[in-house]
């Protein structure tokens, strides 16, 4: 117990240092950019999560697992570590001829700084996963901490000594990253873990076996998530793109939350010696405590979204609260997908995490397109849920865990009451005993739940 403590706590650090700076950072660059710059730095943002699957062909995951199986030895390991980071330079070398190739005709002038950032990010990516397969948590928490340090400094840099501009916001991103990678070349002995004779093309083709039908899932979730982005652009422009940049990066509290669990979830799954058909009562216990956190705190962040953002955002930003509290449910749906998606990784069905996914992601994006012009961005929102939701009924289907569906019902009544405050109401009294009912309850739902897991793993 005391080790997936410990393994929370170092996912949560480094989580912080690759994921919740960027969070905070959009925030804070509204002061400093317009409305369509920043739209433009979110799509940069989320473009880099869709192009590094195509580079890599996912094959930072199937590093990871392979380097996180007990059962491997060190020449194995070393293998799986050295074909895989071959996979990735092939990638970035290929994915750099595309963009010189591309950028004849269609130039953009923050070119080469979009390349650095790209390859900078690929590289991030994986040698993040290389930390956790190889155990190294602390040095995976030390490596987010590092990249979260440098950005900080780096943008402060701009303040004092420069100008803050979309160019030198990049420049600043993908020297943080490279500073970082260089930090894990050094701290997982890169020259006694790689060598090109360990690279092999049948452990290349197992990777690829593995990762291949994870790439589709990954181009799935970007229809829904980036691919929303691109909807707006088209449709409404690229000043509503950066409304909406703050109101998902707020919604993504939720999301980063979430994967510092998710991320030590899978490594439990994964290890676990229990079968999850036939042990449905074990998983479905920690199925119902992580809906109460996870919609606890989506009701505790939406009874206070407009305060939120009133209060960290210029004034052109602020319209981007009505939008908040569609975006944190969904949010939390998308988690219990992930937390679905787990077992799927255990039993090495990529493919089906794929299908799920995809068929959700068709139908958020036609929801989306055919609302967006009546409904506007609240189209948007909506269709996010509903995607998710659509994916987390097929993946309940094939795993059948119990709901407590009196708790779940309950959960989003008072969602519901909560949201209507809000967004519907300009009694400030109210809203004040809203949030003050919303934070109470959060405590309590999770004393309970500390009190269900950790108390009755430490008695054990």
């Amino acid at each position: 117990m005391k080790r997936t403590i410990s393994k929370l706590f170092y996912y949560a650090i480094g989580t912080f240092g690759s994921k919740v700076i960027y969070f905070l950072l959009v925030p804070f660059y509204s002061f400093f950019l317009s409305k369509s710059e920043l739209g433009f730095y979110d799509l940069i943002l989320a473009s880099l999560t869709i192009i590094t699957p195509i580079i890599t062909i996912q094959v930072s995951d199937a590093v990871y697992r392979e380097l996180h199986d007990p059962v491997n030895e060190t020449l194995k390991s070393a293998k799986a570590f050295s074909s895989g980071l071959s996979v990735i330079f092939i990638g970035m070398l290929i994915f750099a001829f595309a963009a010189f190739f591309i950028n004849k005709f269609f130039a953009n002038k923050n070119f080469y700084e979009l390349i650095l950032i790209q390859s900078s990010f690929t590289l991030y990516v994986f040698f993040q996963q290389s930390l956790r397969g190889l155990a190294l948590n602390r040095e995976y928490a030390l490596m987010g901490t590092m990249n979260a340090f440098l950005l900080i400094s780096f943008s402060l840099g701009l303040i004092y000594f420069s100008t803050i501009e979309l160019s030198n916001i990049v420049l600043a991103i993908a020297c943080a990253q490279s500073i970082s990678v260089t930090y894990a070349v050094y701290k997982i002995n890169f020259f006694k873990l790689f060598n090109i004779k360990n690279i092999s093309k049948t452990k290349i083709k197992e990777l690829l076996n593995y990762s291949f039908p994870l790439l589709p899932n990954t181009l799935s979730w970007w229809l829904i998530d980036l691919g929303s982005r691109y909807i707006i652009l088209l449709f409404i422009g690229i000043e509503e793109n950066g409304l909406y940049a703050i109101a998902a990066r707020y919604a993504g509290i939720i999301a980063l939350v979430n994967s510092i669990f998710i991320l030590s979830w899978q490594d439990y799954v994964i290890n676990s010696k229990s079968n999850i058909l036939s042990n449905t009562n074990h998983f479905s216990s920690y199925l119902n405590l992580f809906i109460a956190f996870q919609i606890g705190l989506v009701i505790l962040l939406t009874s206070f979204s407009n305060e939120l953002i009133y209060f960290t955002t210029p004034v052109s930003f602020h319209n981007a609260a009505k939008y908040l509290p569609i975006l944190l449910i969904s949010s939390a749906f998308a988690s219990f997908c992930g937390f679905y998606g787990a077992f799927y990784l255990k039993e090495k069905r990529t493919r089906k995490i794929f299908s799920t996914t995809f068929i959700g992601s068709i139908i958020n994006i036609a929801f989306c397109i055919a609302l967006i012009n009546y409904l506007g961005l609240y189209a948007v929102a909506v269709a996010s849920f509903v995607g998710f939701l659509v994916t987390l009924l097929l993946r309940y289907r094939d795993f059948d865990l119990k709901v407590d569906v009196m708790s779940f019902a309950s959960l989003l009544l008072a969602y519901s009451i909560v949201f209507y405050i809000s967004q519907l109401t300009e009694s400030t009294n109210l809203r004040l005993i809203s949030i003050a009912v919303a934070l109470i309850s959060f405590i309590l739902i999770n004393i309970n739940i500390y009190q269900k897991l950790f108390l009755k793993n430490i008695s054990r």
